[in-house]
């Protein structure tokens, strides 16, 4: 039999597909209890109005419109199925008019009630979910709801299965049964006078007394006034709530528990309850996240947090103009993220069939350090930090041309990593070079890692041809101030002509002009990115693999397709942490 409520999902999709718009409140429906996940979309109306003013849209119908999507078969079968909706109920049902019937979502996901008690089952016991729908138009909607139940009905009776319907609180509540269940898993219905429910069966029954009775839902608690109540500062178009370690407890991948016990920073780090809000505008999306730390006071992971307050970042000295994605930042602590890898390996490594007999990374790492001649724990990451950044920058013929540097803060240490890895490499090579002669190689063997001196910058690079992909040549250096590895002797040189002589960084690039006015002049991270050019370089690359008169019409396809990417223009990004908690805020920009 096909899934009950196949059509009431269908009509929740419809919902989902237009972003919400600015609403003065952040749920749309109060939900009983604290979910592990919430979802909340307050008013369809306003934001697809909004919506279908962007260049996004416009490049969508545009693509709807052109003749390998408009004559497709998947399209024109739901074009079927809606005309014949539009003349069941006499009008139609699509996104737009969808708009006009519903006013708001909601999502709840809550763990199983026996999430925490034996099971026979090597899996644990399914979430249970509820969507509610605000009804603006109730007489469509009860059309709507009529035609879909017939429907479903009519499915039951062809498999063997049934609709069954209860009173509950004085309001009618559908439940589907599968053929060969004792108990129907789903049920919806209308569970006030302008609110519809679909979920599983103990959810939607809980919604009516909820809704009948009152009483204190996730609205009121503590945890999520904490971090969402910032967010509603500004209008909101759509909120989400996640309790991080009930979310990840019902992860199947899990067993139903935690793979992280036994790693503090991270068990802590689970603690804090995450709110996200999303607000659409015509030339933008802005995502904007919340993370209190009233859970974890008195704990490392605060202590570390609270260790590197926001500041300006030097690193992005090092970044010059013309990247593609970048990103800097200033809380990076070696000793803790080797803690974590640590406590990460010890959790693991028995659950991929590793680690056996092995107590910690260390000893894991033990033999390699011994030919490298440094230590993972000490030497690199005791040496390093806290400020790092990344660049990936379009490297002409390939998808990236990537570069990552760290903060020096012990210069012999840096030099045994840079030494070390040199000195490992050369012997590899000179090794791979003995076994193709049969034996030991000649001492005139050429290194495989040459050095030069830039600028009074002694650099690194991978020289021997044979291990060198085409337009790549992997370097290593460190200037005192930063331990730099890069997939170019180029960039390399280029992002020590930026830090040292001052060129243009990324953010005085023109093209990042939106994304400087976004950015704080003092935080924790930052992330810049140009949407725009990465969807060309992409474009490019996939056109030069499709090259050919027998592709031209796959070749127009994907430049249709790849045209609504081509709306996207800058995105900026930054964390910036305080006393009470972290604020993440991330801005596309559509051309």
């Amino acid at each position: 039999m096909k899934k009950p409520l196949a059509a009431i999902v269908m009509l929740v999709v419809l919902c989902l597909c237009a972003p919400m718009s600015h609403a003065q409140k952040l749920l749309a429906t109060n939900l009983p209890g604290e979910p592990a996940l919430a979802v909340s979309m307050t008013d369809l109306n306003q934001t697809y109005s909004t919506w279908s003013q962007t260049s996004t849209y416009a490049a969508i119908k545009n693509l709807m419109d052109m003749p390998f999507v408009k004559d497709s078969e998947e399209l024109q079968e739901v074009l079927l199925r809606q005309e014949e909706v539009r003349v069941e109920l006499g009008f139609p049902v699509t996104a737009e008019s969808i708009t006009q019937i519903v006013g708001g979502v909601t999502l709840g996901v809550y763990a199983p009630p026996s999430q925490n008690a034996p099971t026979d089952t090597l899996l644990p016991a399914e979430p249970e979910i509820v969507v509610v729908l605000e009804i603006k138009d109730a007489a469509k909607f009860a059309s709507i709801l009529k035609y879909v139940e017939g429907k479903l009905a009519e499915q039951a009776e062809n498999s063997g299965g049934q609709l069954k319907k209860e009173a509950v609180g004085g309001r009618e509540i559908t439940m589907a049964a599968d053929p060969g269940m004792m108990e129907p898993k789903f049920a919806f219905g209308m569970v006030a006078d302008t609110t519809f429910a679909v979920g599983t069966v103990n959810k939607v029954k809980e919604m009516v007394a909820f809704l009948k009775n009152g009483g204190e839902g996730l609205a009121q608690s503590k945890d999520f006034k904490a971090s969402a109540g910032p967010l509603a500062s500004q209008a909101v178009d759509a909120i989400l709530y996640l309790d991080q370690q009930k979310f990840n407890a019902m992860n199947p991948a899990f067993g139903g528990g935690n793979p992280f016990a036994g790693v503090p920073l991270i068990e802590e780090s689970q603690k804090i309850k995450i709110a996200m809000a999303m607000r659409v505008m015509k030339d933008r999306i802005e995502v904007d996240m919340n993370q209190p730390f009233h859970n974890i006071q008195g704990t490392p992971l605060l202590s570390m947090i609270r260790k590197y307050p926001p500041s300006q970042i030097t690193a992005s000295k090092y970044v010059p103009q013309g990247t593609m994605l970048a990103g800097w930042g200033n809380s990076f602590d070696g000793e803790l993220t080797y803690e974590v890898m640590d406590g990460v390996y010890k959790s693991l490594a028995p659950m991929m069939g590793g680690g056996q007999g092995t107590a910690s990374l260390g000893d894991l790492l033990a033999p390699y350090e011994m030919q490298i001649g440094f230590t993972v724990k000490d030497d690199l990451c005791g040496g390093h930090g806290p400020e790092l950044f990344f660049n990936w920058a379009n490297l002409e013929g390939t998808v990236a041309d990537v570069i990552i540097g760290l903060q020096v803060n012990d210069a012999t240490k840096a030099e045994k990593v840079v030494n070390g890895l040199t000195k490992w490499i050369n012997d590899f090579g000179k090794m791979m070079a003995g076994a193709q002669m049969g034996g030991q190689a000649p001492a005139d063997v050429p290194d495989i890692v040459a050095a030069s001196e830039y600028k009074g910058v002694k650099i690194h690079q991978l020289s021997h041809p044979m291990l060198l992909m085409q337009g790549y040549q992997p370097s290593i250096c460190t200037n005192g101030e930063f331990l730099i590895i890069s997939s170019t002797v180029g960039s390399l040189k280029a992002a020590l002509d930026c830090a040292k002589e001052g060129g243009q960084t990324a953010l005085q690039d023109p093209a990042f002009a939106k994304a400087s006015a976004y950015l704080p002049a003092t935080t924790n991270q930052i992330m810049v990115g140009n949407a725009g050019k990465i969807v060309d370089v992409i474009h490019n690359l996939i056109k030069q693999q499709m090259s050919g008169p027998e592709n031209a019409d796959e070749l127009a396809e994907l430049d249709a397709v790849m045209n609504v990417f081509k709306t996207l223009d800058i995105m900026a990004a930054n964390t910036t942490s305080g006393e009470d908690g972290s604020r993440s805020k991330m801005a596309l920009f559509l051309k």
